[in-house]
């Protein structure tokens, strides 16, 4: 992959093997290159690796394929209205025996929900750890140079970018270009207040960059604060000693997972949630998301851009999010004169864009998206 970091595959194998990875004290799961391979895994971690291997879909696919099929059994399972269909009922079973087998060593065994959540848990934290591993060491990014070709072109006010990535790849590299990305510096914190009123002021050339996926980044918080300090930042009179929870970006996201405690005017603190970022990964999930908060924030403002938009570029998409895709059909199909350009990495794109559904008005085109530039770019939405 560009850049240099994880492809899907290598994720999913490393999710599979469990190899490297310990369980720190705070409930959080790491990989440590430093523990030998050989090393017989941490008992918690095997069971959570038998219970992928349980739950793994009939053809393997990926990690997301892989979090979807446990989300899905998570959810069941804790819907005491509906009766367990038969195959929950089967996994529950077989997740009974997992369990067991591990009696004589671990001291405090789960319950199936519980090793359900810690399952989940797992996947998103070995996403993030095999994300951080690259993070500040990217090769390769002069594909991202068509960022600065279209900022620097008389004909473009400003760029609105969405992105389904949870690297940080593309923020650093344009980080000369005022960027709005819906978040607010709280003073020198080291933390920015999530406000996306900040999306409807943009400034000439300025981008507008959206992650409809989520970020490494991005954390939840919570502050208590003895006299209502907070309140000329958060905009609300916060109650002394209230928790008051909201999404932030950190600086630091190391910090952030292992200490994840700030205190602003040497007075309020702020601490995280839970010790991993509010990301999305699988595809129920993301569906659930997109009702709540910042994520339908987000998706609102990908529609608005799609109506008022006679053309889009889309890099590599692989079509499985229901919610986004759905999005781009509807606004194919609302006029037209619409110009949609697929720019496919590799034979497997190809393929991708070519299984598209009978009615997409796609036009993909077939070239390595390090090697496009913007004349040519312009010129094959005008020829389309």
């Amino acid at each position: 992959m560009p850049a240099g970091y994880p492809k899907t595959n290598e994720i999913t194998d490393q999710v599979y093997s469990g190899e490297h990875v310990f369980r720190h004290s705070n409930q959080n799961y790491y990989i440590n290159q430093d523990v030998v391979s050989t090393v017989p895994l941490q008992p918690d971690i095997e069971m959570i690796c038998r219970t992928l291997e349980v739950i793994r879909p009939k053809r393997k696919g990926n990690y997301e394929n892989l979090y979807d099929a446990i989300f899905k059994i998570r959810r069941e399972y804790g819907n005491q209205y509906t009766p367990f269909k038969s195959d929950i009922i089967h996994y529950l079973k077989d997740l009974r025996l997992i369990i067991q087998s591990f009696r004589t060593d671990i001291t405090f065994l789960p319950q199936e929900s519980e090793l359900l959540s810690n399952t989940l848990d797992y996947i998103e934290d070995i996403t993030l750890e095999m994300i951080l591993r690259n993070r500040g060491n990217e090769s390769n990014t002069s594909y991202l140079n068509i960022y600065h070709q279209l900022l620097e072109s008389d004909d473009i006010e400003g760029l609105d970018i969405f992105t389904l990535n949870h690297d940080t790849l593309i923020e650093d590299h344009i980080k000369n270009y005022p960027i709005i990305d819906g978040f607010q510096p709280l003073q020198d914190s080291g933390l920015s207040e999530w406000k996306p009123s900040l999306f409807n002021s943009p400034s000439e050339k300025s981008v507008r960059l959206f992650k409809l996926h989520g970020s490494i980044d991005w954390f939840w918080v919570s502050t208590l604060s003895s006299k209502g300090e907070l309140a000329e930042f958060l905009g609300e009179t916060v109650q002394s000693y209230r928790r008051f929870p909201f999404l932030a970006k950190v600086d630091d996201v190391s910090y952030a997972r292992n200490e994840g405690r700030w205190v602003i005017n040497g007075k309020d603190h702020i601490n995280t949630e839970e010790g991993r970022p509010s990301l999305l990964i699988g595809q129920d999930a993301k569906l659930i998301a997109y009702s709540n908060s910042h994520y339908v924030e987000q998706l609102r403002r990908f529609k608005d851009s799609l109506e008022v938009s006679d053309a889009i570029i889309i890099v590599g998409y692989s079509w499985q999010d229901s919610g986004v895709t759905r999005l781009i059909d509807d606004w194919q199909m609302g006029t037209e004169n619409k110009k949609l350009l697929y720019i496919t990495l590799d034979e497997y794109w190809k393929e991708v864009a070519n299984t598209r559904t009978p009615f997409s008005i796609i036009t993909p085109l077939y070239k390595d998206f390090r090697e496009v530039n913007l004349g040519e770019i312009i010129t094959f939405i005008e020829d389309t």
